[in-house]
């Protein structure tokens, strides 16, 4: 149903909107990734020691009428 690529590394945050009309019901929300990060050994001095494999964070979800 929607996509999005968050460009670059080393951004913080990014905000997407998604508008779409839905029929009453239950949803289930998933999020996907095609690759993880990791920063072992502090490989990449600007950001902090990582040594899980992440593929996003999530700050906020929200829905509205």
């Amino acid at each position: 149903m929607w996509s999005s690529l968050l460009s670059g590394r080393g951004v913080v945050w990014h905000e997407d909107k998604l508008s779409v009309r839905l029929d009453p019901g239950d949803y289930v929300v998933s999020f996907d990734s095609e690759a993880t990060w990791s920063n072992p050994d502090r490989e990449d001095p600007v950001l902090p020691p990582e040594s899980r494999s992440l593929s996003f964070a999530l700050y906020a979800l929200s829905f509205a009428a």
